[in-house]
């Protein structure tokens, strides 16, 4: 766990976890606390940057040197992307 932890570029993670911070920022001022369910959006919002986030980590972990031996995996992945 802590090789992965220091193979991240931290620089470019916060940079990109900080834009993502002031869109949700925008999409909650967008529409006033008056109006009954306008935060829609920023709930959907929401979900999704944690799913992002969630596939981030996970996709972090793995050690995807396997692909460099394991050809016929590639060429599945590939045929199924056609």
């Amino acid at each position: 766990m802590r090789r992965t932890l220091y193979g991240i570029d931290w620089t470019l993670a916060l940079s990109a976890l900080l834009i993502v911070f002031l869109g949700l920022v925008t999409m909650k001022s967008f529409f006033g606390p008056a109006l009954a369910g306008s935060d829609y959006f920023f709930n959907r919002q929401l979900i999704w940057v944690g799913v992002a986030l969630a596939v981030f980590f996970i996709s972090a972990y793995i050690d995807w040197n396997f692909l460099k031996t394991n050809s016929i995996f590639l060429l599945i992945i590939y045929g199924a992307t056609l």
